[in-house]
């Protein structure tokens, strides 16, 4: 059991686990200051992988996150198998617990997600990816709290989760959406997946240039078919999210912790 501390009355742990989190770029600039801005203070330590972004992408990095590691990619493109590998090796040398997100993906608690888990050995917590839905086409949020605060409603089924774990690596199938890990049990936490919010230009081109820097090994598979999608398919699955999206209140704790978000 985790030694605790009593002060005034209220419990505290003494023991507050180490978190990292990981995350590929490439040509990141429009979401990426969103991203940087929010995940900074939540976790101990970021690694970038830059895949030899064009843009600004690493100056922002450098920016807003001055002492996250950015490492080259090893690899050539964006191979669905090659860049879970890469993401598993890293891993190996990170201690504590870990997370690979994309720059899509906001990490949503209502508490420090630190106070949730048990001194680091093998944990694994899948966490449940929710698809942020607005009716607002053609904004574009100032800041986080203007971003989560235009967040409508949620779509809970169609994207799989993401883990976050203590082991050694992720032991990641293709994707990186399933945990295969021994799972510790369930947290109150949440990966918000912003793929068609805020809905302008910028998301929209942001998710158009992905294709060129897909392998044919993985278009031949199938794997990443998404990232095919034109603008005329990709409107047609915003309207498909948000037809099969639910009211925020449907899920309390995750009601709570946009709350929080917005009045920071």
């Amino acid at each position: 059991m985790l030694n605790q501390l009593v002060d005034n009355g209220h419990t505290h742990k003494e023991y507050m686990p180490k978190l990292t989190v990981l995350t590929n770029v490439y040509n990141e600039e429009y979401l990426l200051p969103f991203w940087l801005e929010y995940h900074k203070g939540m976790f101990d330590h970021g690694i970038v992988i830059d895949y030899r972004s064009t843009d600004s992408s690493m100056d922002i990095v450098r920016r807003i996150c001055p002492t996250w590691e950015i490492r080259t990619t090893t690899n050539s493109h964006f191979d669905a198998r090659n860049i879970d590998e890469e993401f598993m090796e890293i891993e190996q040398t990170v201690p504590g617990y870990k997370i690979v997100l994309n720059t899509t993906e906001f990490l949503v608690s209502a508490q420090d997600i630190r106070t949730l888990l048990p001194e680091a050995s093998t944990h694994a917590y899948p966490l449940q990816c929710l698809t942020a839905i607005s009716s607002r086409i053609g904004t574009y949020p100032a800041d986080v709290q203007e971003l989560f605060s235009q967040i409508e409603r949620v779509e809970p089924k169609r994207r799989m989760t993401r883990t976050l774990h203590s082991h050694v690596h992720g032991n990641y199938p293709i994707g990186r959406h399933e945990c295969t890990l021994p799972i510790t049990g369930k947290l109150p936490v949440y990966v918000i997946w912003f793929g068609f919010h805020p809905w302008n230009e910028k998301l929209l081109q942001r998710k158009l240039q992905i294709k060129h820097n897909i392998p044919e090994r993985d278009k031949r598979s199938g794997a990443g078919f998404h990232h095919f999608w034109g603008a005329e398919e990709q409107e047609k699955q915003r309207a498909i999210y948000a037809r099969d999206s639910v009211p925020l209140n449907t899920i309390p704790t995750l009601e709570l912790a946009l709350k929080s978000i917005c009045q920071q």
